[in-house]
């Protein structure tokens, strides 16, 4: 597994290399193009980036949950790579591409290895040839967070061309660089590779078998639910279980309706959540709902765990019954905090304007959680929630002002982003959540998943 010391080196050796880059412009176009310089210029003093690297070294540090911390330097480990990207193209458009790209040619000729690698990944997802083959030659060689990093971006082109890599690492000796692997081969959409992610629903590691059932669920090959079937029966993994009843919504297999109305009753609550929304993605596709399997559903809008509660009311809804708003209704006011957090996730998906009001109180919870997801909610009320959160900047506590500048910066809302900027140089607790909330929205609009709560 990898460190989170180790992923931030990954970072900082990215920053060098974009600002070495920067300099190899520099030193060719003189002072004759100033935006350029000015965009360059932004790279060496390193205020490019809305979150400086050491206040991001710092909010790693304070997180426990090693899967958040690996998402967190993938978002920025992406972050460059687009903002790189975006310069590479200002650049080639104000003068040459060959002055914007000698600098990167440069650099895999004379730089230090980990400058090479960047260099050329650059220039193969830019269409170089010679890039890519010495990139797929090199691969193997390279320290494995520099590996995991070049996965990450590749990973995120959805591009076949790169599946021959994937599938050389579904199996490397990193199991970080091998889950990225697995997930960038479901990415291209290539059902070819199923024969060898069965394979791995054998795996030593629980965090590869979740990553083969995810991704055997995204190529939708029909022949991998009989391996499917037989891990969910034979595995001592409640999660591992969980994700197989999750993967059983993504096939039109109609042997796999038995064991999702049999999960309804599993002890594990991850399970039973699971499962009701597996078959209601299978219901929405198919039409014609099994009525005993709506009744079982509704039996658990009363389940003892508020995730299978609120994922009965949300299947329910979205299948046409409106028994869950009184469900939903009761979450908001409830004292314990994860229902709240649940009840306001749902007014947001399920576009309740009707609670409205309720939201608007519930930013100035006394949880963080659910002061995040009720703005959050609000935004997906539409120009009516919008036009709350923006009194609520204006107007607000403090915490209602940050979780509403969050949520107002989701819809690009620049005075938001500037609310959050000056917060998260604050120092105190407001500013670390003002911190985490600017990452988020720091990612690019097309790569950042819609938010849910911490649940």
């Amino acid at each position: 597994m990898l460190k989170p010391i180790e992923l931030v080196d990954l970072l900082e050796q990215y920053e060098r290399f974009l600002v070495q880059y920067a300099v190899g412009v520099f030193r060719r176009i003189g002072d004759t193009y100033p935006a350029i310089e000015s965009r360059l210029l932004g790279i060496i003093k390193g205020s490019v980036f809305p979150v400086p690297l050491d206040v991001f070294t710092r909010h790693l540090e304070r997180l426990s949950d090693p899967d958040l911390v690996r998402r967190k330097a993938a978002e920025a480990v992406l972050e460059r790579y687009h903002l790189h990207r975006e310069i590479l193209e200002f650049i080639e458009s104000g003068t040459t591409p060959e002055l914007a790209r000698e600098p990167l040619a440069e650099v895999v000729e004379k730089g230090e290895p980990s400058q090479r690698a960047l260099a050329l990944v650059t220039l193969a997802t830019m269409g170089q040839d010679k890039a890519r083959e010495s990139l797929l030659a090199e691969f193997e060689g390279l320290p494995r967070p520099l590996r995991w990093g070049i996965l990450i971006l590749l990973e995120s082109r959805h591009d076949v061309e790169w599946l021959p890599l994937f599938q050389a690492n579904l199996e490397d000796a990193e199991p970080d660089v091998a889950r990225i692997a697995i997930t960038a081969v479901g990415k291209t959409g290539t059902a070819s590779a199923s024969a060898k992610l069965q394979g791995l629903l054998s795996h030593g590691s629980e965090m590869i078998v979740i990553a083969a059932i995810q991704t055997l669920a995204q190529i939708r090959d029909p022949g991998a639910v009989p391996a499917l079937k037989d891990l969910a029966r034979s595995t001592t993994s409640a999660k591992i279980r969980a994700t197989v009843m999750s993967a059983f919504g993504d096939f039109q297999d109609a042997t796999t309706i038995g064991p999702l109305l049999e999960a309804l009753d599993n002890d594990d609550p991850r399970t039973r959540a699971n499962a009701i929304l597996a078959l209601k993605r299978r219901f929405l596709s198919q039409g014609n709902p099994d009525p005993v399997a709506i009744d079982r559903i509704k039996a658990l809008l009363k389940d003892g765990d508020h995730r299978v509660r609120a994922d009965a009311a949300q299947a329910l809804w979205e299948l046409g019954h409106q028994d869950s708003l009184p469900v939903i209704g009761g979450m908001l006011k409830s004292p314990a905090e994860a229902d709240r957090t649940s009840g306001a996730y749902l007014c947001g998906k399920l576009r309740l304007s009707q609670f409205s009001d309720q939201l608007a109180a519930l930013t100035d919870d006394r949880s963080w959680n659910v002061r995040k997801t009720a703005s959050i909610a609000l935004l997906g009320l539409g120009p009516s929630g919008l036009l709350l959160l923006q009194t609520l900047m204006s107007h607000g506590t403090p915490d209602q002002q940050v979780c509403a500048a969050y949520a107002a910066g989701l819809a690009d809302d620049p005075g938001a982003v500037d609310s959050l900027l000056a917060q998260s140089r604050s120092g105190s607790e407001m500013g670390e959540m003002a911190t985490d909330l600017l990452l988020r929205l720091s990612k690019p609009a097309e790569t950042r998943p819609e938010p849910e709560p911490d649940r």
